[in-house]
């Protein structure tokens, strides 16, 4: 071999190794960025659409002042009373306001940060596999528009803890402690995600190191804690709104085509090519059936599915990488991005509306309504707890019995209890507050047509309301959200 040969080999090989210090480099900056960029990303969103606050993260809320005060573990007073699923999220809520931070503000904040750690998390696994940064770039964009998602995780509900959990419940390869910690930590938070994180726990190699033992400590120590506290192991919520299979399976299908739309397509794709994914596809299944028993739930967007959000976001940015890959004309993988995710910005506009419009009900309507009751109600009667009971001086009587015992075992479904104007009465109840979904018709002053709650309704159409209480006024809250506001007839 000349010089000359020598000297182009020996130059061939100085361009090879740049050029593989070069891909390295930008491999490993892919897999620090990538994940970073998604969970900013969900923060950033999160905080678009702050405006909206679940009305039963008030409910906690008002427990955790109570007890922070040293009120006990009630939402009145009286003896303690089981109104909140998840007491893991209560006691951060209690930390919260013995630091004298406002722990619905605060709860808002710490979910969508949990909510992003499950992502993050997600995204870490899937950039260190072969190829894998492109699928890391598809789950985070997935996170990002998945609106209803961010939504809840933010709202002052313990969604983002449960996503958080739900994701190092299913982890890859051999059992974790983060994985042991969630299968404890998660009958703490969602009871009926249980079993899919047993299912996770399932799949791994040895049950006797891996987390199912962690899981049945969880669900012992928490129903020992609810009998030691309330005399009974399962939450309140179960007697309260008991289970309904056909509104939850209803439920299951909004939710699922309002979370993710078309985006079912290329998930479908990875669990079908990638045989690592099926038992989390198998551990999601089983959440599907536990809301169905559960029986759906009653906010939009579907809140009980939010925890999955994480794993969905792997299993779709896994399934989109293997046609990116394949549609190799750019104009083609163009029209792919659109078909998936163009509905679900649809959908983003739909709930940027919605989060607003939460706002400006909650900052007009709602808080006049609240700041009256604080200035002319002594023990009032409603659905709707959250929100105007939160930091309230008077007594609420909760007809939906979450927050009730004594209504919650009652016969009926959740705002369909058994309660009569009697009741109200021997409770020394002044004030009622009752919804309605349309206009309330209101001639010779009093209520010909509503569209209520069954409970609600029950009562305007019991004689001994009229004879015992007056409408002392009609509010429009939202669009199609009326209060009216009876109050005892004094002698």
């Amino acid at each position: 071999m000349g010089a000359a040969e020598s000297q182009a080999a020996s130059k061939s090989a100085s361009l090879d190794k740049a050029q593989a210090f070069s891909q390295a480099r930008l491999k490993r900056v892919r897999a620090r960025a990538i994940p970073w960029i998604g969970a900013i990303g969900v923060l950033v969103v999160a905080f678009r659409v702050r405006g909206y606050t679940a009305d039963d993260a008030f409910i906690v809320g008002r427990y955790a002042l109570r007890i922070a005060s040293g009120k006990g573990y009630t939402f009145r007073d009286g003896p303690p009373t089981d109104g909140v699923t998840s007491p893991l999220w209560l006691g951060g809520e209690v930390l919260l306001a013995a630091w004298g931070v406002d722990p619905v503000q605060g709860a808002k904040a710490l979910g969508a940060l949990l909510g992003a750690m499950g992502v993050f998390i997600m995204l870490k696994r899937l950039v260190v596999r072969p190829r894998g940064w492109v699928a890391a770039c598809g789950g985070a964009l997935a996170a990002c528009v998945c609106i209803p998602w961010i939504m809840h995780i933010q709202s002052g509900l313990e969604s983002g803890l449960a996503a958080l959990l739900m994701t190092l419940a299913l982890p890859f390869g051999q059992p974790s402690f983060g994985s042991k910690l969630a299968a404890f930590a998660m009958p703490w938070v969602r009871p009926e995600l249980v079993p899919s994180t047993w299912v996770g726990a399932l799949r791994q190699d040895s049950l006797k190191a891996g987390p199912i033992p962690w899981a049945v400590a969880g669900l012992a120590s928490v129903a020992l804690f609810r009998w030691a506290m309330f005399g009974d192991p399962l939450p309140l919520s179960v007697h309260a709104k008991p289970s309904d299979p056909i509104e939850g399976m209803r439920y299951v299908v909004v939710s699922l085509s309002t979370l993710w739309a078309l985006a079912w397509i290329p998930t479908l794709e990875a669990l079908r090519r990638r045989p690592e994914w099926r038992s989390s596809g198998l551990a999601f299944g089983v959440g599907v059936v536990s809301v169905v028993i559960a029986g759906g739930d009653w906010m939009p967007g579907g809140r009980l599915f939010a925890p999955f959000v994480p794993l969905w976001a792997g299993l779709f940015g896994t399934g989109l990488s293997r046609w990116v890959r394949l549609w190799r004309p750019s104009k083609a993988r163009l029209l792919l991005a659109s078909v998936f995710f163009l509905p679900q910005l649809f959908l983003a506009a739909f709930y940027f509306e919605q989060a607003d419009a939460v706002a400006r009900s909650r900052a007009g309507a709602g808080r006049m309504l609240r700041e009256w009751l604080e200035s002319h109600a002594r023990v009032v009667a409603l659905v709707d707890i959250g929100f105007l009971a939160y930091r309230a001086r008077w007594t609420p009587v909760d007809l939906g019995g979450l927050t009730d015992p004594e209504i919650a075992k009652r016969p009926g479904g959740h705002c369909s209890k058994s309660v009569d104007v009697g009741d109200l009465l021997l409770r020394d109840v002044d004030t009622i507050v009752i919804h309605s979904r349309t206009p309330p018709a209101i001639v010779d002053g009093w209520v010909s047509a509503l569209s209520a709650h069954p409970v609600e309704s029950s009562l305007v159409n019991d004689p001994r309301l009229k004879a015992n209480f007056e409408i002392v006024g009609s509010l429009p809250y939202a669009s199609d959200y009326y209060y009216i506001i009876f109050q005892r007839i004094m002698p």
